[in-house]
């Protein structure tokens, strides 16, 4: 076997350390410094787009939450006014009905008219 013949270990072995130096300098001063240099800046340039993003991301949300608080509450606002403007015209009737059929035929209104309200939401929901 000619890696175990004695006349040629001495070359072979001088070889395999100058192949092996060579490259170990190869890779420590040219190689490994353009890689990590190359890593770094791109590195760099993901922190940079992520914090970019980032920073568009909380704008753009902190503007959606804040447009759908504003017509959520713009809704209820009117929504509560509008009730209260109803009971207090309901209020009223109450007190101006002169007799007991007035009051009844009055109730008998509202209820209709709530449920006639309350199968439109069931309605409307469903799609």
């Amino acid at each position: 076997m000619p890696q175990f013949d004695t006349f040629t270990f001495l070359s072979q072995l001088f070889w395999v350390l100058v192949c092996f130096f060579l490259l170990y300098l190869s890779l420590t001063y040219y190689i490994l410094p353009t890689l990590a240099v190359i890593l770094k800046v791109r590195k760099r340039k993901l922190t940079d787009q992520i914090q970019k993003t980032n920073a568009i991301t909380t704008n753009s949300i902190m503007q959606i939450i804040n447009t759908s608080i504003q017509t959520i509450l713009n809704t209820n606002i009117e929504q509560v006014v509008t009730k209260i403007n109803n009971k207090n015209s309901i209020k009223n009737k109450l007190l101006n009905c002169t007799n007991t059929l007035e009051l009844l035929n009055l109730c008998n209104k509202n209820i209709k008219n709530n449920v006639i309200k309350n199968t439109f939401v069931l309605k409307s929901s469903n799609f």
